[in-house]
């Protein structure tokens, strides 16, 4: 039987992981392991009947390379969990090692990871390109029902995003596929009331607190943003209801909006030259006559956020902050201009102005339908598709290589 190793770092996308498994009937023909440095998600998966790899190996006895060395300072500096404080660079280092020596020593056929930033992700990466092993990087899509793998990572980490873009005119099913598509998904998101990534159970925010007792593998730097999202969690409503209160300004019909996302989002902390407030400043001041709306993301839940929008209100007289969902915004907008957000993909179905302050793979999408069919009916994985066909496409999408 193939072996499959698979990198959950949360409950929720374990589960989701494990029924995307079982859909596709991985598991008749795969021994599926789950690599985790999470005791909750290992606790939950070893009662769902899986095994966890064993990264308890003893590894003072064994000593890295200069260039081994110098590769695992690039895999952790250019890690979320660096900038974030997850990890310092004793425990990266032990991690490092042992990753190393358990998952070179075993015949695994193929890599499951999520989100490819963290660092046990990159680590992944590089074991994979050492020893020719499939790597598929799974991502939860913004777009309901869908799911993206890509083989080297998300968003402009992909191998999608790192291939040259193409222009074709489309045939006329193609066409009507692409338009029925677009129609079916307002209608979905029209009827959606909140994403998935605003509430969290008492099952996800249980590890996350517990992250202040692991002091051996932190960073300093990872106490005060721990800190910031619990007080973000207690005060963010009050909050903003203070700012909504304060600053009660009216949106006109031909505002800009400048949906924020997730202050902690690994394309802002890797890939972007703009966080949220430096980007709404470039926007107010290159656009001093236009009304730019701008609101929270539901899953932001640093009040560090939430205190520093009232100063700059003050200061941006032509900012509104808004309480409205994003999709109902971005439907009035005259313009969309985001980070990397997949607003701005939703901002191209509904065929607006739209623009990226950063690498994205949505930017391929603007005014080239060929690249949204390919995206959307390609790229994308629908659930459902799964659930109704195992067909052999779908079976090597999410195990052998894929190019495109």
């Amino acid at each position: 039987m193939k072996h499959l190793v698979a990198h959950a770092d949360c409950i929720s996308n374990a589960i989701q992981m494990i029924t995307i498994f079982n859909a596709a009937g991985l598991k008749n023909q795969f021994e599926i392991k789950f690599l985790t440095e999470n005791f909750f998600v290992k606790r939950k998966l070893n009662g769902l009947g899986y095994k966890c790899v064993d990264l308890s190996i003893h590894t003072k006895n064994f000593s890295i390379t200069a260039e081994e060395r110098q590769n695992f300072e690039r895999l952790f500096y250019t890690s979320r969990c660096y900038y974030l404080g997850e990890l310092n660079i004793k425990f990266a280092r032990t991690l490092y090692t042992s990753l190393r020596i358990t998952l070179s020593n075993n015949n695994y056929d193929v890599f499951w990871t999520t989100g490819g930033t963290k660092f046990i992700d990159r680590v992944l990466m590089e074991i994979s390109s050492k020893f020719d092993i499939p790597m598929k990087v799974f991502e939860r899509a913004n777009v309901p029902g869908y799911f993206i793998l890509d083989d080297d990572g998300a968003n402009c980490e992909g191998r999608y995003f790192k291939r040259k873009n193409q222009y074709r005119t489309l045939l006329k099913k193609e066409q009507k596929a692409l338009s029925d598509w677009k129609i079916n998904y307002k209608k979905s998101k029209d009827q959606v009331r909140a994403i998935p990534q605003s509430r969290l159970s008492f099952e996800e925010i249980l590890p996350k607190a517990l992250t202040f007792f692991q002091i051996s593998r932190r960073r300093w730097k990872h106490y005060p943003l721990i800190t910031d999202q619990v007080l973000g969690y207690l005060l963010k409503k009050p909050l903003l209801t203070m700012a909504l209160f304060l600053f009660p300004r009216k949106i006109t019909s031909d505002f800009i909006y400048f949906p924020q996302q997730v202050s902690k989002d690994a394309q802002i902390l890797l890939h972007s030259k703009y966080d949220n407030l430096s980007a709404l400043n470039k926007i107010a001041i290159d656009n001093p006559h236009i009304s730019i709306v701008t609101n929270f993301h539901p899953a932001e839940h640093k009040i560090s956020a939430y205190i520093k929008i009232i100063p700059f209100l003050i200061q941006h007289k032509n900012v509104v902050l808004s309480q409205r969902r994003s999709w109902d915004l971005t439907k009035n907008a005259q313009k969309v201009i985001t980070i990397s957000s997949t607003v701005g993909f939703e901002a191209i179905i509904l065929d607006k102005d739209v623009s990226f302050l950063s690498p994205t793979n949505y930017a391929f999408l603007i005014g080239n339908q060929f690249e949204q069919h390919k995206y959307i009916f390609s790229y994308l994985l629908k659930s459902d598709l799964i659930l109704e066909s195992k067909n052999i496409l779908i079976e090597e999408r999410l195990t052998k290589k894929t190019s495109w």
